[in-house]
Order: structure tokens, then sequence, then C-alpha cells
């Protein structure tokens, strides 16, 4: 369920042909999303984002997997930050190692490097000690030993510049959707995070 003020606003629904497809890393990943749903429905007064979301939601519900689903988000973030984001991913928390790792991307191709990247909960909620998008440059990733430890791993095509932002469930850190710039340093501004969170 979607809920806001306990106002029901809509419900996010994802199946799956396979018995016991989904746990609760999964549950956890739809309900803080639901969460932010909620938020950003709340704070959206014109009819043509309302549409927007009513187009978003649906197109969610038709994901045959979670993998899909992400895959829609990190599109649909892409697509708002157009022509900045250029590539995007999600980490997401597993219960059964006590890591995040790279569960989905689009446009890296470094895919086969990342998706073997594991980070600690101790690196990220150092990173993202608020509950606001982070900026990173190249330079950022490089000066910064915390963020240089956590990307050790993807040397290949380290972006140039990323945006990223974590999303809770209550005060537990369980996903970061990041979106990439793989040229310009620059690419991000202030103003970026507003758009997306």
């Amino acid at each position: 369920p979607i809920v806001e003020g306990g106002a029901l606003l809509g419900v996010l629904n994802i199946e799956s042909t396979q018995a016991n497809a989904f746990g609760e890393d999964d549950l956890k990943v739809l309900s803080a999303l639901a969460s932010q749903l909620a938020l950003t429905m709340r704070g959206i007064e014109g009819r043509q984002e309302v549409e927007w979301i009513n187009r978003f939601l649906k197109g969610l519900n038709r994901a045959s997997n979670l993998e899909e689903m992400l895959k829609m988000i990190i599109q649909r973030g892409m697509d708002i930050l157009a022509p900045k984001a250029d590539a995007g991913s999600f980490l997401l928390w597993n219960d059964k190692s006590q890591m995040f790792e790279f569960t989905v991307a689009i446009g890296r191709r470094d895919w086969e490097n990342v998706k073997n990247v594991k980070l600690s909960r101790q690196v990220l909620e150092e990173i993202f000690k608020e509950d606001e998008p982070v900026i990173f440059t190249g330079s950022m990733q490089e000066e910064s030993e915390l963020i240089a430890t956590a990307l050790k791993a993807v040397e290949s095509e380290r972006p140039a510049s990323t945006i990223s932002m974590p999303i809770r469930d209550g005060d537990s850190l369980i996903a970061v959707l990041s979106l990439n710039n793989r040229k310009s340093a620059g690419a991000y501004v202030g103003t970026d995070p507003a758009r997306i969170s």
C-alpha cells in the first residue's frame, strides 16, 4: 500500500509466476519505495504531475520481477536528469551476505565488475549520514579515502560524476539509487538532488 497520513493513495503490486519468489529483502525495498512515492505524491499539486505518477505506478505494476521494477526506476531517474544521466544502478542490502550489493544497472559497460562489488553498512552509513542525495565527482571519489575504498573494485569505468540517493526503511538504510554521467565531472549541480528526491 502507498499510504500518507492514513490515506490510501494507491497500491504497488509486483507479481511473479514463481512460487515464493519474493523474500524479506524484497518486501523492505517495496515498502521503502512505496513510502518515497507517498511523500512525492503528497507534494504534487499539478494535474500533469499526478497523471505522470499514475502512469509510472502502472508501469511498475506491470513489472514481472523486482529487477525489472528497479530498472524502470533507474530509467525514470535518468529521464528526469536527461541529458546529464547516461547510466545508473541500484545497491541493495542483502540479509544473507550482510552486505550491500549492486543488483541492477543500466548503461554500465563495467557491469561484470560492478555486480561483484559488495559494500559494508558502515561504509555507506558514513557516506549517507543524512537522508539527502549526495553528488560525487570523479575527483571527490579519488580524494576521499572512504569512497575510494568503497569503489576500489570498480576501476574499469568509474563515472565522472554521480548523484546517489539513499533509501531507508525507517532508520535503516536498505538501498542506494545512483545515476551517473560517465564523461562530465561537473554534470550535476546543487539543484539536481531536489529533482530526484
